[in-house]
């Protein structure tokens, strides 16, 4: 249902494939009317199915009025050799003597009234086929099978409605048919929007589009600049990273050297190929249009966009850089260590395929215990990793328990002077500071932090919002020299020496910035916090970048200490979608003391176009959304709960919204958790 939701969301066409129908119990009637009540799909059954005695055998075509009968035994085998086959099968035109001709008639002309209330020229064809229609001779017969053929593609491509087939994959029955109607009704790549790319200026551009139509362009005229998306990375032992890429415009030739727009590395191909399955065949060049794996990449991870290096050197405005995965910030993280010293650089270099494969993953280290941490989206995230690492890369590792990534922040205002006087490998290095945190509120329906008004003396610093929710301002207006002891302008603060205004306060943000990145309680990265930085004190040419940045680092890290830090649990905002009898139950667990979970809004099921209709449908089940913030915490092992809850139909989501306070009594728990005392 999930899947069939966000199919829903980016109106994207599909096929439904009644699979397992040799099973005992199988109902091809109960398929479709679960189709309509429970996803609220219109289906299109294009096929029946044919049973001898109580073996399933094939199915009737109703776009050619043919039966597929298919022929499962091998010759000369034995027990499940003889029902895994099905590579051949009879194609036969029913005709009037055929025993299932009555019944390939009627559902043929359902499937005709059904197309004709969807879709205009149907309806013209079937009205056309009743005036012309002979005695005997049904009006859904008379119509063409190209016709019909039609008016399916253009319905499923509308999302108007779903063709639904059935076979039994394990047996290999019905899956060439199933394959003929992928070519037959879903769209192609140039039935599809050109994908959009952003130059580094901001600036939107179809990629791979004619001025004229923005249509892809086509494979004959893929001549224009190189555009390629890789879209999935597979780490494979022998031949190293296999990088799967869409070519959106231009060729990609082997031995091109190519240009990571993403992370703006160099990277050379070393060779091309097209994949069959786990089979792979060599390439010479991949054109627009078309889908290769690339070996020989080292840096390039999934959802990176390539260009032509030389390319790129050429383009005054830069390359493109198409939409990849939006990535939220990892809410889960383990301690992960090697069973032996032995196993500590294939962990690494484990790790290190990982990360090309799944962006949203983190490794890092904790300073203190030096442990590696692994960070994720979940608890199952982690656990796929975890056991990936020992099937696929066979590497022996044990994981830590899965905990939260919380965060710290200042529990009140304050100030401190740092004065830094500190010798390192014979150079002294001296500089002072003042530095002032303030704690920033959270908006209560972003989530994000919010920012106070600019004080006049600080309007002329200024102010940098950086990834974590801090802001930081470097105000160089009161600068002064130790020789001077008095205020001087920040023109002159350069007078004589290297150090210009903008690489002191550059020097300033970069220690203010890896102070933030470890909170005082825990080691969590701080967040919601305003760091002021004035009263910036030099001394001649003890001063240097290294002295600014390692004053104001250990400035912000006394200064935290003073302000009565708090810890910051993640809070996410969760969507369930559950059946109306069930709401009742969902709502009092969510607001119970264990989740501390705050309903905000409950909403009709209405994801996708076409979704009212279904809404005013009394044969479809009703569904609710309730939306929900919800700690992190709260939401630790959900998925099972949810679904003993609702009989396993409840299904949700959740993504990061921002980050709560803790009571005394919950922070204190987790310190002595987390401390373990």
């Amino acid at each position: 249902e999930t899947v069939w939701r966000q199919a829903d969301r980016h109106r994207v066409p599909r096929l439904a494939f009644a699979n397992k129908m040799d099973r005992t119990g199988a109902s091809w009637d109960l398929v479709l009317g679960e189709l309509h009540t429970t996803l609220g799909a219109t289906a299109l059954p294009v096929q029946l199915p044919v049973f001898e005695g109580m073996t399933f055998c094939g199915a009737i075509d109703l776009v050619t009025m043919e039966t597929l009968i298919w022929n499962t035994a091998m010759p000369g085998g034995s027990g499940d050799q003889k029902v895994r086959s099905g590579s051949e099968f009879c194609r036969e035109p029913l005709t009037g003597t055929h025993p299932e001709y009555a019944r390939a008639v009627a559902g043929r002309d359902a499937l005709v009234q059904r197309l004709a209330e969807l879709d205009d020229e149907m309806m013209e064809a079937f009205l056309e086929a009743e005036d012309a229609a002979t005695d005997g001779q049904p009006a859904a017969v008379a119509i063409p099978a190209d016709t019909l053929r039609s008016a399916l593609r253009r319905v499923t491509l509308g999302n108007r409605g779903v063709p639904v087939l059935c076979g039994s994959s394990l047996r290999n029955i019905g899956v060439q048919p199933l394959m003929d109607a992928v070519i037959d009704y879903l769209p192609s790549p140039l039935d599809r929007p050109a994908p959009i790319g952003t130059l580094p200026n901001g600036t939107t551009v179809r990629v791979g589009a004619s001025a004229d139509s923005g249509a892809l362009v086509s494979t004959e005229a893929s001549q224009g600049d190189l555009c390629a998306l890789a879209f999935k990375v597979i780490s494979d032992i022998q031949r190293g990273p296999m990088v799967f890429v869409r070519v959106y415009s231009g060729v990609l030739e082997g031995r091109a050297v190519l240009l990571n727009v993403t992370n703006n590395t160099k990277e050379r191909v070393s060779r091309l190929f097209q994949m069959y399955g786990d089979q792979a065949e060599p390439l010479p060049r991949i054109t627009a249009g078309n889908i290769g794996v690339l070996l020989g990449l080292k840096h390039t991870r999934t959802g990176d966009t390539l260009t032509l290096e030389q390319t790129h050197r050429r383009q005054r405005g830069g390359s493109p850089q198409l939409e990849g995965v939006a990535l939220p910030p990892p809410v889960f993280f383990c301690a992960i260590e090697p069973e032996s010293s032995a196993d500590e650089k294939p962990l690494q270099e484990a790790l290190a395929c990982l990360l090309l494969e799944d962006p949203s993953l983190r490794v890092s280290q904790d300073v203190e215990s030096g442990q590696t941490l692994l960070s994720g989206q979940g608890e199952l995230h982690l656990e796929v990793v975890g056991d990936r690492l020992r099937r696929d890369f066979r590497v022996r590792a044990d994981m830590g328990k899965v905990r939260i990534s919380y965060r710290e922040t200042a529990g009140q205002p304050a100030t401190t002077v740092l004065v830094y006087d500190r010798e390192v490998l014979g150079k002294r290095g001296r500089a002072t500071m003042s530095v002032t945190v303030l704690p920033l509120p959270a908006d209560e329906v972003t989530g994000r932090p919010m920012l106070p008004e600019i004080e006049d003396d600080m309007a002329e610093a200024p102010l940098v919002v950086n990834a974590d929710g801090n802001a930081v301002t470097v105000d160089l207006a009161d600068l002064t020299s130790a020789d001077a002891a008095a205020p001087i302008s920040a023109a002159d603060a350069s007078s004589g020496r290297t150090l210009t205004p903008d690489v002191i306060a550059g020097a300033v943000r970069d220690g203010v910035e890896a102070a933030l990145a470890r909170g005082p309680l825990l080691g969590f990265p701080v967040t919601h916090a305003l760091v002021r930085v004035h009263g910036v004190c030099l001394f001649g040419a003890d001063t240097t970048a290294a002295a600014l940045r390692a004053c104001a680092s250990q400035a912000v890290g006394e200064v935290l200490a003073r302000s009565q830090p708090t810890l910051l649990e993640p809070a996410m905002r969760v969507q369930i979608r559950v059946p109306e009898q069930h709401v009742g139950t969902v709502l009092g667990d969510l607001g119970g003391s264990a989740r501390r979970g705050r309903i905000l809004a409950m909403d009709d099921d209405s994801d996708g176009a076409g979704d009212q209709e279904r809404q005013a449908d009394a044969t479809v089940s009703q569904r609710r959304l309730l939306h929900a913030r919800v700690p992190l915490a709260g939401m630790l092992g959900y998925a099972s709960a949810l679904r003993s809850l609702t009989a396993g139909t409840g299904t949700f989501t959740m993504e990061l919204h921002g980050y709560g306070t803790l009571s005394p009594t919950q922070q204190q728990a987790v310190l002595k958790e987390m401390r373990g005392y």
